[in-house]
């Protein structure tokens, strides 16, 4: 598509770069192709690098690069180049942009190197006609919670006024993520030999029978209820609480009875519930159950928050929903999310943070044969080339 050329030519180079966030591979590479368009673009930049605070050997490069025209207020504008790992099931070769039907095939073509591509596109062509400072910020690390990249690169820049984060879904606008604790669960009982189960206590059995009745925190969970909208496709019309066990193990060998066991869960909070009473109000809960019980266990390790919302009033606010529903048509509705992103770092400024980005329901992203829709692509440009411009 002509009017994507060079958008869909940056995006066929940041593609090829396999940037797995587990495995941490081709991040400096990825990282100066962005800083070598940037200043092409003309852009003044910068690389922040989150190894300086990690302090283990890994590279973990940040580009922040800026389009200084004095004017009195500045926007930044978030995305990541960090993906998933690829996973099984593609149709089309993962690493290799693959344009068929209107979509370009790729891993980290919804999310996010589709959005790094269109917010460079659409700086460079209003250099000389954006009514802000403009900073453009691609970092890593964000697939596992952002820590040493938007983290370490949010202690770095002040004086922003807003944020743009290019890392979400096109069909609402989001204003604030539900962010997440996680946590492990030990369950302690005695080894022995599995043909003598009267003389040992089954840890893993007691692990099954401790989360039968932590199910109930689900539903105290289900019944915190946001004030804010939720995406359309939640089941009612708030944001809500939400605890999940997500993770089991026990045993070494089938004939061993097991001396330990173990659960993981994830509990999503609201985006304006304070994170340390809900952690004490489930350290409260689980105290209670295993005394009532008579198990013998322990939350190991318990840690997160991240949940944020901005004023969905906010003038901001108003003229990114404006902007954006008149470019896809229709009234897109302002809502928090029930995950969270990088905008966390930024949130104790007390500045509007918009998320909006290219991760469309059905595009796969995180998936095999993730793609982004060209005319997504368009209509994102667009959209950042009003907001910037009026």
């Amino acid at each position: 598509m002509e009017k994507l050329k060079y958008e869909l030519e940056l995006l066929r180079k940041l593609v090829k770069f396999n940037t797995d966030a587990i495995k941490k591979t081709y991040y400096r590479e990825c990282a100066e192709v962005i800083k070598e368009e940037c200043k092409k673009i003309g852009l003044k930049v910068d690389i922040y690098d989150g190894e300086e605070e990690a302090k283990d050997n890994i590279s973990r490069p940040s580009v922040v690069a800026k389009l200084e025209i004095e004017s009195d207020k500045t926007v930044l504008l978030l995305t990541h180049y960090d993906i998933v790992p690829e996973g099984k099931g593609w149709t089309k070769d993962p690493f290799n942009l693959t344009i068929e039907d209107n979509k370009a095939y790729g891993r980290g073509c919804a999310d996010d190197k589709g959005c790094i591509a269109v917010a460079l596109g659409a700086i460079k062509e209003v250099l000389d006609k954006s009514k802000y400072n403009v900073i453009f910020v691609s970092v890593p690390e964000e697939e596992i919670g952002g820590k040493y990249g938007a983290g370490y690169v949010s202690k770095k820049l002040n004086n922003i006024d807003e944020v743009l984060v290019l890392d979400a879904g096109n069909e609402y606008i989001s204003i604030g993520a539900s962010g997440v604790v996680f946590g492990e669960i030990k369950v302690y009982g005695d080894q022995g030999h599995a043909g003598y189960p009267f003389r040992y206590r089954n840890a893993a059995q007691d692990l099954i029978r401790l989360l039968y009745h932590l199910s109930e925190f689900s539903i105290i969970r289900a019944r915190k209820i946001s004030k804010f909208d939720a995406p359309p496709e939640s089941p009612i019309p708030k944001n809500f609480g939400r605890f999940s066990i997500t993770m089991l193990g026990a045993g070494e060998k089938e004939n061993v009875i097991p001396g330990l066991a173990y659960a993981r869960f994830d509990m999503r909070l609201i985006p304006e519930e304070n994170y340390e009473e809900a952690i004490n109000e489930f350290k409260t809960f689980f105290i209670a159950l295993t005394n009532s019980l008579g198990i013998k266990a322990e939350i190991s390790w318990i840690e997160g928050g991240g949940n944020y919302v901005s004023d969905p009033n906010s003038p901001s606010v108003i003229k990114f929903k404006k902007i954006a529903s008149e470019e896809f048509n229709k009234d897109l509705k302002i809502v928090t999310e029930f995950g969270g992103n990088d905008g966390k770092y930024f949130a104790n400024r007390n500045i509007p943070i918009i998320s909006f980005g290219l991760a469309a329901k059905d595009t796969r992203f995180h998936g095999a044969d993730e793609f982004a829709y060209l005319d997504d692509m368009l209509k994102l440009k667009s959209i950042l080339i009003k907001y910037l411009t009026t």
